[in-house]
């Protein structure tokens, strides 16, 4: 484990210092030596061990999201295709409304017994409901108590969730350089979007012709075996130095001492998270939905549209978190922002007017907006809280802003799109919402947030 008290020693040591100043070393190596340093200042064992849980938790969100159409049908049945579209799409919302009750308990956890045992502990519950989902028999054989059954186990999954994620990243950037935490946060979101690609690309494959109606359940038992070969690595992993340092300092009520001392802080990283969550899952999860009513795009074409957004997210996310280490976090989230708004505003409000390479060059600058947003936000709010505090708070502003209202967009979009004009008025309420987030980041950076730490 890292020596926090001696981070300079053990990182100027590794032999790639002297090279920017070589002229005869090729770029190339320069690249290679950099990203070394890089990885080995934000501890890769650790970083490894956060990232692949929250690979599987995006993972399994992305095809819950992806088949919430089917399993409308196959759990909700309705001669309306709107209608079981619409429950299947509430199916996926609940997840997300029980996330800030998963960022409860598992951020009381990570305060009071431990970031590590925090993250063993999701894991398990998201595993276990993972392979259930994926045995579930539908209504077809045993009725009512099939659409019983999988609404619990969504409930479940987004308790796992609400303490996986957050948990991750706390546990990634104590173990890191303090200097590079940025970096840190990007690159473990960047490995939570190959899960987000992952499930695209499963979406993808089922969309092929030839696919069994049953083939979706295969990709919820690869799951859960992804989810054991994370409980493997994690038994091995060390606690963070910082918990170490409080842990027999911890606060009785955590969350409850954060909204007391901090409520504007609490509102206002719950505002720019939101905007976050309502930008995010209707890039991934109700986009491909909306494109493929346009005349000019099939299925197939709109996931891969998506699937290749989402993969914008991977080589950006690190960069852009390097970015933000070297001119802090709150410039390029504020471009990210305003450029979401431009794309996804002419996205969907001209959607009619454009051809599918448009459309698939606006999904691209899109997604690479919302890297700009994202990839610091995370890391920006763990850093606002102290230690003592972190896990508990982190948990609650990130799962009320980007989990419930991120999850509860691909249901209210559905609706209003429904209606005449409804794509104007949602890209009305994309842009709006933007703008709001910019005005919170504004007031944060007007306040006084180094008193907190």
């Amino acid at each position: 484990m890292l020596n926090e008290n001696n981070y300079g020693d053990e990182f100027m040591s590794i032999p790639i210092a002297d090279t920017s100043n070589r002229p005869n070393v090729p770029l190339f190596l320069k690249i290679k030596q950099k990203f070394l340093y890089l990885l080995k200042a934000a501890n890769v064992k650790t970083l490894c061990t956060s990232v692949l849980g929250g690979a599987l938790e995006f993972y399994v969100f992305q095809l819950f999201g992806f088949f919430a159409p089917i399993f409308g049908k196959l759990f909700f049945p309705n001669d309306n295709h709107i209608i079981s579209t619409l429950v299947g799409f509430g199916l996926f919302a609940v997840g997300f409304l029980t996330r800030p009750i998963g960022g409860i308990i598992f951020g009381y956890i990570g305060d009071h017994f431990g970031r590590k045992t925090s993250l063993y502990s999701s894991l398990i519950l998201m595993g276990t409901t993972t392979l259930l989902i994926g045995l579930m028999p539908t209504y077809e054989k045993i009725g009512i108590v099939a659409p019983l059954l999988i609404l619990s186990l969504r409930l479940l999954q987004g308790i796992s969730v609400g303490g996986e994620l957050p948990g991750g990243l706390v546990f990634a950037i104590e173990h890191a350089n303090p200097n590079y935490t940025g970096f840190v946060g990007g690159f473990l979101q960047a490995g939570y979007c190959g899960g987000t690609v992952l499930g695209a690309l499963t979406g993808l494959i089922y969309s092929l012709p030839g696919m069994p109606d049953w083939a979706w359940r295969i990709f919820f038992i690869f799951g859960f075996i992804l989810s054991l070969m994370g409980l493997y690595i994690r038994k091995f992993s060390p606690e963070t130095p910082e918990f170490n340092s409080i842990r027999n300092k911890t606060e009785k009520a955590p969350l409850i001492t954060g909204i007391k001392r901090y409520p504007q802080i609490f509102l206002l990283t719950i505002l720019i998270s939101s905007f976050a969550g309502v930008v995010l899952f209707l890039n991934e999860i109700f986009m491909p939905y909306f494109l493929k009513q346009l005349p000019f795009m099939s299925d197939s074409f709109s996931r891969f549209c998506g699937t290749a957004s989402c993969c914008c997210y991977i080589p950006l996310m690190p960069i852009v978190g390097l970015y933000s280490d070297k001119v802090g976090r709150l410039k390029p989230m504020a471009i990210g922002a305003v450029l979401i708004m431009i794309f996804m505003g002419v996205m969907l409000s001209c959607s009619h007017l454009l051809n599918r390479y448009s459309v698939f060059f606006i999904y691209i600058a899109i997604g690479s907006s919302i890297t700009m947003l994202c990839a610091p936000l995370q890391t920006f709010i763990a850093e606002l809280f102290n230690k003592k505090i972190r896990c508990s708070c982190f948990s609650f502003c990130q799962n009320v802003g980007l989990g419930v209202f991120g999850g509860l967009t691909p249901m209210v979009a559905t609706i209003i799109v429904a209606k005449p004009m409804g794509h104007l008025l949602l890209a009305f309420c994309v842009v709006s919402w933007g703008i709001v987030a910019l005005i919170a980041m504004n007031k944060l950076r007007n306040s006084e947030i180094r008193k907190m730490r």
